[in-house]
């Protein structure tokens, strides 16, 4: 690649196969027409593998350039000399003496676009549009000395080990289908370190603004990827590059992939740190859809994420189980009440008559109300639950709850989940007396505050009797 400021050109000069006469006037110059998936090409060059697709590639030529000039050389066929003059729409042919097999673009360029030359430079215009140089690329820019662009893989990050609170999942050459790496990140601090995700394809890059490519699975928090999918795994592209269909067959694959590898990698976590591992990278949940694959949902319903209370088992101390949802679904039974509850009502000035009100009312469980994991067990029960409604007690003050009544038993599925998000719609269930105030601030871990008229916001709000919902 030759650059020179002075006579605004761009050049471009390559080994390849060249273009013929035929070509040229048959695919070059003829918009939206691909000699890559003519018969031709595809008789004579059967294990080439073409980054390009639309035959459209020329047009990107015409928006920065005044003029193109194409002179290529292709084997047993005489060799071309063009000239696209694109403001006065007209080609030139030209005489030449090429002899070696190739082509040579020579672009005049457009004033506004060298000016984005002198901010950023070619060098890392290639940098981020390629995840590596399979074949090595020389850059000659003005007179300076050569520049050689040879990586030969996706490295990780400078200093990467010094970080303290992301992980990183490295794809293997030899076991994995793609190649590159995952950063998963516990908060946004560091996670500016690491620079923007890039995906790539066949090396060139196919993320950019207004991307629909999204390889996480919906319940991490932060994460980053730079990956290259490779020819067999080829994603079909819209012509823009960036827009994909999203049920793409190689994409499912290349989302499976990834999930594999971030699932083996919090195995490896969980069995060092615990649950909490989980917890310091997975979203919490709130306002998620219930869209997980089958092996993300196998994953999610084995994690012993979830706090237990056997409420008819419990005497005089508390034993506080941390078990997953599909081992807590193998001892529910029918009909069976679940009471979802904060830890300050199991304090010692609530205690006692918390107990005795769940008891009289025939609770089976408490879960405990959690902001890190409350909102996968909504979503994770919902198909196994025939009521779901606020309750609130006259007695203790400020006491009101999530109570759950389960349904039929039912094998626990996959296939059970529709897309809806599973919450109670209070405004069904309160009672006229009683007020429920829903916060929900993202920056400072809100959640619910529930209260009843023997608080002291309830009896504010009976002395005036005013019945407000926010």
């Amino acid at each position: 690649i030759k650059y020179n400021l002075e006579d605004r050109t761009l050049e471009i000069i390559d080994n390849g196969i060249g273009i013929d006469k035929d070509v040229f006037e048959n695919y070059v110059i003829s918009i939206g027409k691909s000699y890559y998936k003519s018969k031709y090409f595809q008789r004579d060059h059967t294990e080439f593998k073409p980054v390009s697709n639309f035959g459209i590639g020329i047009i990107s030529c015409f928006m920065i350039s005044d003029s193109i000039e194409i002179e290529s050389k292709k084997d047993n066929k005489s060799a071309i000399h063009y000239i696209l003059n694109v403001k006065e729409k007209y080609i030139e042919q030209k005489p030449t003496d090429k002899n070696r097999i190739g082509t040579s673009i020579k672009l005049k360029l457009h004033d506004d676009y060298v000016e984005k030359l002198k901010i950023k430079p070619l060098e890392q215009i290639i940098e981020e549009n390629m995840a590596y140089q399979p074949i090595p690329i020389t850059l000659k820019v003005n007179d300076q000395q050569d520049i050689l662009l040879n990586k030969t893989k996706i490295e990780l990050p400078e200093n990467y080990e010094l970080s303290q609170t992301s992980e990183f999942i490295e794809f293997d050459d030899n076991d994995d289908e793609l190649e590159g790496y995952i950063v998963l990140s516990r908060g946004y601090g560091e996670q500016q370190l690491f620079g923007n995700t890039k995906i790539a394809q066949q090396y060139f890059v196919i993320t950019g603004n207004g991307t629909n490519i999204n390889l996480s699975p919906s319940w991490l928090r932060q994460s980053k990827f730079n990956i290259n999918i490779p020819d067999k795994y080829k994603i079909q592209l819209k012509a823009s590059r960036t827009k994909i269909e999203l049920e793409d067959a190689n994409l499912l694959k290349v989302k499976d992939f990834v999930l594999s590898k971030i699932i083996k990698k919090f195995k490896e976590l969980l069995k060092v740190h615990g649950i909490n591992a989980f917890f310091q990278y997975a979203d919490d949940g709130r306002g998620r859809q219930v869209k997980y694959t089958e092996k993300e949902y196998n994953f999610l319903i084995n994690l012993p994420l979830f706090q237990v209370i056997d409420v008819k088992n419990t005497t005089n101390v508390i034993n506080v189980l941390q078990i997953s949802f599909k081992d807590l679904m193998h001892q529910i039974k029918v009909n069976q009440k679940i009471a979802v509850i904060r830890n300050q009502y199991l304090q010692q000035n609530y205690l006692q008559n918390v107990f005795q009100f769940l008891m009289q009312e025939q609770y089976s469980y408490i879960i405990l109300d959690r902001i890190g994991d409350i909102h996968y067990f909504y979503q994770l029960i919902q198909p196994f639950t025939k009521i779901n409604s606020i309750m609130i007690s006259e007695g203790i003050e400020g006491f009101a709850f999530t109570s759950l009544t389960l349904d039929e038993p039912k094998n626990i599925s996959h296939s059970l989940y529709t897309r809806k998000y599973s919450w109670t719609d209070v405004t069904e269930n309160i009672e006229q007396n009683y007020f429920l105030l829903i916060g929900n601030n993202n920056y400072n871990g809100g959640g619910i505050i529930s209260f009843n008229k023997t608080h002291r916001l309830g009896k504010l709000l009976e002395r005036y009797k005013k019945k407000i919902y926010v």
